[in-house]
């Protein structure tokens, strides 16, 4: 019989492997004496080379048979970058209807992902925030957009754009706002603000933990309660709530001009009715502080309707 050309092979060993002297005898079985069998008092080694395919014989091309999201990597690769973002936004929609989620950097900070998507019922998406980072997130509800990117929402709607990129959203719109931490300074401020009105609940809180950590929240529909004077209607159905700051267009319900401080600036009867529903959310400008959470985390969880 004609003995096969070896090659090397970047998966085999480049050193002699070493067998333990009860072994020896089985694995003599699998090497002829041509093939490179170091022996020593205690053990043997042997090397092992590949055999040379036949010409026109090629081994078929293995594909990896997992796709993302395979948790046993994916998680582990969110876990390093967080570390190396300042956190990561898991935004998800727990609706029983397509939102479509949007963001703003504060200034001088960038707008992730160019400020708004889709997002189906049940779905979530990461977003990556870096270090430091101050914003808001919202979610618009009822929107048709083209194919351009153009259309209308009829809830926090940026001037008819998918991507708002760098646009606020028009009241009411529930909003939930941060300022990141730095890796010497960890700690991570948030909160649900009902100051530009409520469209949809929401909530923010760490996933899988965090120290001193709390919820922001308004997980009640605000809608059902809002008061007559304050309703935004889309045919015949309310679909958000205004701020009485909105109607009302008066300093001392915006907390401006001469209210634009926490003493003369006080909770009113519209902002009352939010704050019983909600009370874990800002329902003025000067709320109190119970409102605002803080933790050390690096993954927090924004749920739209989230559940009760």
């Amino acid at each position: 019989m004609a003995t096969l050309p070896s090659i090397s092979s970047s998966f085999l060993p480049s050193t002699a492997l070493t067998i333990h002297p009860q072994y020896q005898q089985q694995f003599s079985l699998f090497f002829s004496p041509n093939q490179s069998i170091k022996t020593s008092p205690n053990r043997m080694a042997f090397k092992v080379q590949a055999a040379k395919l036949p010409a026109g014989v090629e081994l078929p091309k293995v594909e990896p048979k997992f796709k993302a999201p395979f948790l046993g990597f994916t998680r582990t690769a969110e876990t390093w970058k967080s570390r190396a973002y300042g956190a990561q936004l898991i935004v998800v929609n727990n609706c029983n209807e397509s939102i479509w989620p949007a963001l703003l950097g504060g200034t001088g900070h960038p707008t992730p992902k160019d400020g708004g998507f889709h997002l189906s019922s049940g779905k979530e998406i990461v977003v990556d925030v870096p270090q430091k980072w101050s914003g808001r997130v919202w979610a618009r509800q009822g929107c048709n957009f083209h194919d351009t990117g153009k259309g209308s929402c009829d809830t926090g709607d940026c001037s008819g754009r998918l991507q708002c990129q760098g646009l606020g959203g028009i009241p009411p719109a529930t909003v939930v706002e941060m300022t990141l931490g730095t890796s010497t300074s960890p700690l991570h401020y948030y909160d649900v603000s009902l100051v530009d009105g409520f469209n949809l609940p929401v909530s923010m809180a760490p996933v899988g933990g965090g120290i001193g950590c709390g919820m922001s929240s308004c997980e009640v529909d605000l809608n059902i309660f809002c008061p007559s004077a304050l309703e935004k209607r889309r045919g015949g159905k309310v679909v958000g709530c205004k701020s009485a700051c909105l109607v009302m267009q008066s300093a001392k319900y915006c907390c401006t001009g001469k209210y634009a401080n926490p003493k003369t600036c006080k909770p009113t009867l519209f902002t009352n009715i939010f704050k019983a529903a909600c009370p874990k959310a800002y329902s003025y400008a000067f709320d109190d502080s119970n409102s605002l959470s803080k933790c050390r985390a690096s993954r927090y969880a924004i749920t739209f309707c989230p559940p009760k």
